[in-house]
């Protein structure tokens, strides 16, 4: 199975604009729950999630402050994750 993929990069620095179009994985930066200069927060992104029409979005670049709070409506990152399944 061939999966279109596309990542946000470690930086959030398009004024809360940002777009993953019609791809199957989004792989999404999500650095902290909160605003964070420089990067994508859960907080932002939550916003902006039901804009996205990615059939899979999946967490990455978590902090320990990302990683130490309610991550159980986000799909994370980690080693061995089947990716479009």
């Amino acid at each position: 199975m061939r999966l279109t993929v596309v990542g946000s990069g470690d930086a959030f620095g398009s004024g809360g604009r940002f777009a993953a179009g019609d791809v199957e994985v989004f792989l999404c930066e999500g650095d902290n729950p909160h605003p964070v200069r420089w990067h994508l927060d859960l907080d932002t992104l939550a916003r902006y999630r039901d804009r996205l029409t990615c059939r899979q979005l999946v967490l990455t670049h978590l902090s320990a402050t990302a990683l130490a709070s309610d991550l159980t409506s986000w799909q994370v990152a980690h080693d061995d994750l089947q990716l479009g399944a």
